[in-house]
């Protein structure tokens, strides 16, 4: 259950290497060096991964996944959906139609995933409890600029100590989730 669902969707998707964000600067190194497409993937994996974060936050949510049922972006962000849009077409330029396709495209990819990470018996608790474990993998690679945190109504996922890594910041980190409710139970 502990497989990396950033990279299993990328790998997926078949997009190249997302990379993680300087806690420092709170961006991608060398983000002008990337074309359109790799800021795109850079963008919308995490900010899609980050939205199943929140939606199945709620039983009733993560049972839609357990059942396939389709979850659109309107769903997932809350219908925040074209602030979304907009946020990633300003941080990677490409047109708003390639944006909401690339969306739609990793959200259904995420699913399969999920349902996989949950192993043979599925339950919702399973899902949740599986992508609170991967909540720093996914906002560490989550550009801040994006603004998603803002958007979704949880501003700790803009947190710079969320792009942080090392034993302090851990400790910080493992208390925002536990306030957050998004801590994973032992």
């Amino acid at each position: 259950m502990a497989e990396n669902i950033l990279e299993a969707v990328r790998q997926q998707l078949g997009h190249g290497p997302i990379q993680k964000v300087d806690p420092n600067s709170q961006e991608v190194k060398h983000v002008e060096a990337l074309s359109s497409g790799e800021k795109l993937a850079q963008a919308a994996i995490p900010a899609v991964l980050t939205a199943f974060l929140m939606f199945t936050k709620s039983d009733d949510n993560a049972k839609q996944v357990l059942n396939h049922s389709h979850i659109g972006l309107q769903d997932l962000f809350a219908g925040k959906q074209n602030e979304v849009v907009k946020s990633i077409v300003d941080y990677c330029g490409a047109p708003a139609a390639e944006v909401e396709n690339t969306m739609e495209k990793i959200t259904q990819q995420v699913v399969p995933v999920l349902l996989h990470a949950a192993g043979p018996e599925p339950a919702a608790e399973k899902i949740c409890s599986y992508l609170a474990g991967q909540r720093h993998t996914i906002l560490t690679h989550l550009p801040a600029s994006l603004q998603l945190g803002e958007l979704l109504g949880d501003n700790s996922l803009d947190d710079r100590t969320n792009k942080m890594e090392g034993p302090v910041s851990s400790i910080a980190q493992t208390i925002g989730n536990a306030l957050s409710g998004s801590e994973v139970p032992k």
